[in-house]
């Protein structure tokens, strides 16, 4: 008899698996799309090719004056990442 309740309980727990996947891939509607964030920052001196950024929420500037992923200007919408205490912005 225990090997027929444990059949049924692997039996059991194999249909809720497929139910729980079939619900997980029923289409559903796409994402709405987001508003562009907020300036978290401001250019120091604008003019200048690649400027640093002051950050509002501290005040600090940026340690970098161009993006480290793809070499351009920084971008004052995306939020630093911290090192050393320090800002580093990104495009």
């Amino acid at each position: 008899m225990e090997a027929l309740g444990v059949r049924r309980s692997v039996r059991a727990e194999l249909l809720a698996a497929v139910a729980v996947l079939a619900l997980s891939c029923s289409p559903s509607e796409p994402p709405e799309p987001t508003e562009p964030a907020e300036d978290v920052g401001a250019y120091v001196n604008p003019d200048d090719p690649l400027p640093r950024l002051r950050y509002f929420a501290d005040g600090l500037v940026s340690i970098n004056d161009q993006c480290p992923v793809r070499r351009t200007k920084l971008s004052p919408g995306v939020a630093p990442i911290y090192v050393n205490g320090r800002p580093l912005g990104f495009c």
